[in-house]
């Protein structure tokens, strides 16, 4: 038996629940409802308004409904792998907004396999429902279509994938949004979530009118997560040296590349602070990654399929770090999104490949390389004192022009990383969908009475 307080903490966590899922809810507008539900030996069939059907296993539903989780950490409590030897479902009741289970210990006949019915009128609306037992599952209609898995493919927020043609005014002018620094930082102003979004979508965010303070950067940062520290510490100096310890902290150019492909894991998002510009020289470069593998993708399939089997080896070694990795080229998820690109010529290790697949490797990255080096697929501007730029590190490669300093202004850009997880992380906190959906909490509870 549940004490009062665990009850209390319970309800208390189904309203927040709900409450949390009706402000994600929202944003789509005549959400489709339930209009029957059926249950057969492994698993339920719900029917829906827009004439979808999805189908939810036993175990699945189980291991998802709420009474398993704990109220205060909302972290599964119930033994998972015990459910599908012990109970079956034994009848469903539904109404437009909500799904209930009634489950039976397996063998028993104290209910048909398959009966359903609508509990209460449709659209009825009552108090939220106070689940401690165990043999009856409820769910959310929104809850259960937002997370039915045969269907949530079809509803992925896809990147948008660009070329130089389409991040270009009519003159041939960067064109892409910025955002206000002072808006950014403000949390009642709506320019985060509008800067979060075009980071989901294009990779590539810009915003203006920053202090050219040192650690501004950090200040970015933060309004997105903590900095993510590296051997080169929390922030980092990109300006010319007497005595550099990498090509970035001399005026040379830089090629397209993307940054610590030597780690296990390479940072997801890199900001860059424009503290003082060069006198000449020293454009910004960047170019999207995952446009470059679709069209290799297309044109050469064998040698897109090279870069994703075969693992390229990373290495930097100096005074403060030896750090090596192996990591394909492109990364696919199991539905051929892409999901990662790692390209950096000047701190790619000597491959280790088995000797009859060496030259295929090396005839697709110069496949690669040569659409990297397309100037139709890059965009170049001058970052200028105060601006402030952030790239997906794991889509956007990035490069500069070389460039040379004056005894007045000398090219210093200060920069930092946060790992994607926690930008993904704000996504999910702020609400913006995300094409790679995730478990966020468990399901609210229902709004039917017994």
């Amino acid at each position: 038996m549940m004490s009062f307080r665990a009850a209390a903490r319970l309800r208390g966590f189904g309203i927040r629940a709900r409450f949390m899922h009706q402000q994600e809810a929202a944003a789509t507008a005549a959400a489709p409802h339930i209009t029957g539900a059926k249950c057969d030996e492994h698993s339920v069939s719900v029917c829906w308004s827009d004439g979808v059907t999805t189908r939810f296993h036993h175990l699945w539903l189980q291991d998802s409904c709420m009474s398993g989780f704990d109220p205060s950490t909302r972290q599964r409590m119930r033994d998972t792998y015990r459910l599908a030897r012990d109970s079956a479902a034994g009848h469903v009741e539904w109404t437009a907004d909500w799904l209930r289970i009634h489950w039976t210990p397996k063998g028993s006949t104290s209910a048909p396999l398959g009966r359903t019915q609508p509990a209460y009128p449709v659209g009825s609306t009552t108090d939220p429902v106070l689940r401690s037992d165990p043999d009856v599952s409820e769910f959310d209609a929104s809850w259960l279509r937002d997370h039915a898995y045969e269907t949530r493919a079809q509803r992925r927020v896809q990147p948008k994938l660009w070329r130089s043609d389409l991040m270009k005014g009519p003159s041939g002018e960067f064109a892409f949004p910025r955002f206000d620094f002072a808006k950014f930082l403000d949390p009642s102003a709506t320019e985060f979530d509008k800067w979060l979004t075009q980071l989901r979508d294009y990779g590539l965010a810009l915003i203006d009118g920053a202090p050219t303070d040192p650690a501004t950067v950090a200040r970015v940062a933060g309004r997105l997560s903590y900095v993510r520290r590296t051997h080169y510490g929390e922030t980092f100096q990109v300006r010319s040296e007497l005595d550099p310890s990498h090509l970035a902290y001399t005026p040379v150019g830089l090629q397209f590349h993307t940054d610590l492909n030597y780690r296990e894991s390479s940072p997801g998002i890199q900001l860059l602070h424009c503290l003082q510009a060069s006198s000449e020289g020293g454009e910004s470069t960047f170019l999207d990654g995952f446009r470059v593998a679709e069209d290799l993708r297309q044109r050469e399939p064998r040698l897109f399929d090279a870069l994703v089997r075969y693992p390229i080896p990373f290495q930097v070694i100096d005074e403060k770090a030896y750090h090596y990795h192996k990591a394909p080229t492109v990364c696919a998820d199991e539905e051929g999104n892409l999901v990662k690109v790692h390209f950096n010529d000047r701190t790619r290790a000597p491959l280790e490949l088995p000797a009859d697949v060496v030259g295929l490797v090396y005839e697709a990255l110069a496949a690669f390389s040569d659409l990297v080096n397309d100037p139709a697929n890059h965009v170049e501007f001058t970052l200028r004192p105060g601006q402030v730029v952030a790239f997906n590190n794991r889509r956007i490669l990035h490069g500069r022009k070389p460039f040379s300093n004056s005894a007045v202004t000398v090219r210093h850009l200060e920069g930092c990383y946060v790992d994607y997880d926690e930008f993904l992380s704000a996504l999910r906190r702020r609400r913006i969908p995300r094409h790679a959906y995730a478990w966020v909490q468990p399901p609210p509870l229902a709004t039917g009475r017994e």
